[in-house]
This record gives C-alpha cells, structure tokens and sequence, in this order.
C-alpha cells in the first residue's frame, strides 16, 4: 500500500513540472525549432533554398538539427554552409564517407566523398556554431570552414585523406578529437584558438598555425622530422606525447 500520496492536484502540477523541466534539458529537435536534416530528405531537399542531392546547402540564418547519420557518396560533399548566424547540431550524429585510414602514419584509402562540411566558394560568413558529433572518412579535408566567430564544438574528426580541419577564419576549436588524419589534425591562420582538444595519429602537425591551450597530443607526425604541434602562440601548456610539448 502507498502512504503519503500528494493530493491529487499537486501530484498533477508535480508531473507537469517534470515534463517541462525534462523538456528545457532535451536536445534540440525539429518540432522546436530547429530546422531538420536527415538521409531521406537529401533526394528531394531538406528545407527552402536546398536543392535535391549533395551537398546539403544552408542559405539562410537559424538552427540546424540532424536527425540521423548522413552517409555521403563518393565524388559529393555533405554540408555546405552559405549563411550567417547559423548553428549546425548534429544531434550526436555522423556525416561519413568511405575512407579509411590505418597504421602509424596513418595510409588513407577508400572512395569517399570530398569533404563532410565545408563552406561556399568566396563565402565569409560570421557568427557560425557546429557542434556535437561525427565527421569521418572524406578524400580531403573532413572539414573546411572559414568566418568570422566561428565556433567548432565537441566532435570526432577521423579518417580525412588530407588536414582533419582547417580553419581559414577567427573562431575558435575546443573540445574536439582529431584522429588519424593523412595530413596535419587542425590547421589554422594565426586567429583561430584550439583548446582543450585531442590530436592523435595525424600524418604531420597535431596542430599548425593557430593558437593552442591546453591540448593533448600523442603520436603525431610520427615519420616525419618535425614536432607534434606548430603552433602560432601557447596560450596554456599543452602535451606532446606525455610530456609538455616543446
């Protein structure tokens, strides 16, 4: 038998209450806002201004959400961002392609799409957010961005043919792996900061011409007769394979 039950009034206010507060701490979908991408509405476009087909092109301001992986052919890219004030969440999702890159070193093989998100032709855009997921297995660069304030978040980066990303703008990288790149892990311009992020097994840097804080490097550049890192500035100590890096 249970004892002490709420009146009923406030055990429905109490409900209430948990929902909305579950609510506010859910991620963002579609239904709230967020404008949906997925693999079944690339064939038709997912949104005004998109094409059927590769890429998925994002021409106008707001959130962006995906709800599920997007798996790119060979010869395409996935996302291409032509706008300002944009955020792109990929929702704990991946856009991946068939490349694959293995050993120390590492040797990158597989027909794969050209680049899992990169930015339009002789576009400069600002205030640009992309965050919370998986970018893996492109011929070039699994990401190519430039802008003002943009901010990479929170993603695996593996198995890019060339640099995991480059950033050609001013922003900022955190909180990001990098892995297994058969070029540099992220290279900058001098006004880009990565910090707090992890770069392993890339074929040369961890990380060249940005500005480093706090990051964690092991077994970069490993057949190469450079350091892990090259970075414009130290902000903070980072670690080169376990040691401060020099």
């Amino acid at each position: 038998m249970f004892r002490n039950r709420l009146p009923s009034t406030l055990a429905a206010a109490t409900l209430v209450l948990a929902l909305s507060t579950a609510a506010l701490d859910s991620p963002a979908v579609a239904g709230e806002g967020a404008i949906e991408i997925n693999q079944l509405c690339v064939a038709t476009g997912c949104f005004d201004g998109d094409s059927p087909g590769w890429p998925v092109r994002i021409t106008e301001p707001g959130s962006y959400v995906l709800t599920s992986n997007l798996d790119v052919p060979s010869s395409s890219e996935g996302v291409e961002i032509q706008a300002s004030q944009v955020v792109l969440d990929l929702g704990g999702h991946a856009i991946r392609s068939g490349h694959v890159c293995t050993g120390d070193g590492p040797t990158c093989s597989g027909a794969a799409g050209i680049r899992g998100i990169g930015f339009g032709v002789m576009n400069f855009p600002s205030s640009i957010t992309i965050r919370n997921g998986t970018v893996q297995g492109f011929e070039f660069e699994c990401m190519r961005v430039s802008g003002a304030g943009v901010v990479v978040r929170d993603l695996q980066v593996s198995d890019c043919g060339a640099n995991g990303i480059i950033h050609f703008g001013q922003g900022l990288i955190e909180d990001t792996v990098v892995r297994n790149a058969g070029a540099t892990g992220i290279t900058g311009n001098g006004l880009v900061t990565v910090r707090n992020s992890y770069l392993l097994n890339n074929f040369s840097y961890g990380v060249q011409d940005a500005n480093c804080s706090g990051n964690t490097l092991w077994s970069n550049a490993t057949n190469l007769a450079i350091t892990e890192e090259n970075c414009a500035n130290d902000i903070d100590i980072s670690i080169c394979s376990g040691a401060p890096c020099p």
